[in-house]
């Protein structure tokens, strides 16, 4: 995620100390103390009026979101590797999915978007509209796939470093398409009961059986595949959700639009199971990816693709490995939801409140120039926590099926944050001709092991936000170091330990 822009600024980055949190939540007392009151919140008499009979009910759906003349009436640019890739065609459309869940005074929206990443200044417009509709900001989920194959939605990769590739008319349609979206189905949602599973994968034809590569000392991968069922009282699929750790790139050489392997993905599962597949990208920093990783082939209907008795692996950058990588995820997800167990009915939905601090001057001149879209929310009135560029407030929000839990993490996360690592070391000397020495990678412990045995957790990732990599403090490198990249798409040197802290203390409190 790398442009000249970040090249030519990063020699005067200033790295400031930091960083505070604030653990306390967005919601203010007046508002709890009201609830309280009354016995009934205000925002439940709005957009979600589902019968207070303790079941969890449910609805998923999907809208089109490819950029055309007409809702991107401006230069169309990629997002994602570089300025001024242009597309030359649709290879296969992009699309928001969306489920919403409530349970008594309850509700969640989440929202899984094929783009590059979207900003919270964007995002907060959605929040402002379906706010008005009585719709809890705090529990609105809005994540990116990722896929970078998806139009400049951030405005870092326009026609020149210097210049934005977002357009505005294509974020009002972006808002008004998931506003939409969400009210469609409001009016639709039945009682489900609920089925979640986690899984590893194991693909031994492979060069990664996992089918992950790691591209960043330490290698650590968060090979969790975590998958959910939605079914109606009648045993029909209303929605599944799947929520895996790698980034959306088959097709990255290529210019074109594509949803790249989750589109396959969700396809193979609704031709399945019915429903609505909502598919969300977790934890992808550090660097996870698809490049390289030679998987299974399958034909675009899916079909395995033997030669004399033999697997064909497809190995090349393009669309056969974009489907391939989509069935055969897909099938794994198949596999493990029949035997899912059934969860519990207990729904809860939460939030934890912390203020990142903006210390990469990068992102401070992006800001300054119009490149990304300026957030009137910033906080800015705290500059021994926050540093020169304030602080991004965000909410980790959070929803529990039974045993089942999901938070929200803004950017593009590294696996030890979520799985933890032992601390190792790493001789540098031969890949830097001895400029650089031994690297200590101290031990993590990651939000995950707060949970209990047996429980399971979805990160959506790309959540509200994008602030790049979020990077522990301990890995960082100085801008020529062979292992530097992602420092220079990357808010801030404590952003990691911050948000950790953060998720676990919110899992803490639901740890059971």
């Amino acid at each position: 995620m790398r442009n000249l822009l970040f090249l030519l600024l990063f020699s005067f980055v200033l790295l400031l100390p930091c960083c505070g949190s604030d653990d306390s939540g967005s919601s203010g007392g007046d508002a709890d103390l009201s609830e309280q009151e009354t016995g009934e919140s205000d925002l439940d008499e709005g957009l979600f009026h589902n019968p207070h009979d303790g079941q969890l009910y449910v609805a998923a759906g999907s809208r089109t979101i490819t950029p055309t003349s007409e809702n991107h009436p401006c230069d169309m640019f990629i997002g994602g590797t570089s300025s001024n890739r242009r597309p030359k065609e649709t290879h296969d459309d992009l699309e928001a999915r969306a489920i919403v869940l409530q349970q008594d005074g309850e509700h969640a929206v989440l929202v899984s978007m094929d783009l590059v990443g979207w900003i919270i200044s964007d995002v907060d417009k959605v929040w402002d509209r379906l706010e008005a509709l009585g719709v809890d900001p705090d529990h609105v989920t809005i994540a990116s796939t990722h896929t970078h194959t998806a139009p400049d939605s951030v405005g870092i990769w326009g026609p020149s470093d210097f210049e934005s590739g977002r357009c505005p008319e294509y974020i009002d349609f972006l808002v008004d398409t998931v506003v939409d979206l969400v009210v469609e189905l409001s009016e639709t949602m039945v009682p489900v009961e609920v089925y979640a599973t986690e899984t590893t994968i194991n693909v031994p034809e492979s060069n990664h059986p996992n089918l992950l590569s790691d591209s960043r000392r330490p290698n650590i991968m968060n090979d969790h595949f975590t998958l959910a069922r939605f079914d109606d009282m009648q045993g029909q699929t209303v929605a599944t959700m799947l929520n895996w750790h790698n980034h959306p790139e088959c097709m990255i050489e290529h210019k074109v639009y594509s949803a790249d392997f989750p589109r396959w993905t969700r396809l193979k599962m609704e031709q399945e199971l019915g429903g609505v597949c909502v598919y969300f990208s977790g934890t992808v920093g550090g660097l996870m990816t698809t490049l390289g990783v030679d998987v299974p082939e399958r034909t675009e209907d899916g079909e395995p693709v033997l030669e004399d008795g033999q697997t064909v692996l497809a190995t090349e950058e393009d669309e056969v490995k974009t489907w391939s990588f989509g069935y055969v995820l897909a099938e794994i997800a198949l596999e493990a939801l029949a035997d899912a167990p059934k969860m519990e009915q207990a729904f809860e939905v939460d939030d934890e409140y912390i203020e990142i601090p903006l210390d990469n001057i990068v992102f401070v001149t992006a800001f300054e120039l119009g490149i990304l879209e300026p957030y009137d929310e910033m906080v800015l009135d705290n500059p021994d926590v926050c540093g020169f560029g304030g602080c991004f407030p965000y909410t980790i929000q959070y929803v529990r099926i039974g045993s089942l839990h999901m938070v929200s993490l803004p950017g593009e996360v590294f696996s030890e944050t979520s799985v933890g690592r032992p601390a190792s070391s790493f001789d540098w000397s031969e890949k830097s001709d001895g400029e650089y020495g031994i690297k200590e990678y101290p031990a993590i412990t990651g939000y995950r092991e707060t949970l209990p045995n047996g429980h399971l957790l979805m990160e959506f990732g790309l959540a509200n936000n994008e602030i790049g990599y979020i990077i522990p403090y301990e890995d960082m490198h100085p801008s020529n170091h062979p292992d530097n990249y992602e420092e220079y798409f990357s808010a801030g040197l404590h952003t990691e330990q911050i948000l950790r802290e953060g998720v676990i203390r919110l899992l803490e409190r639901h740890a059971e």
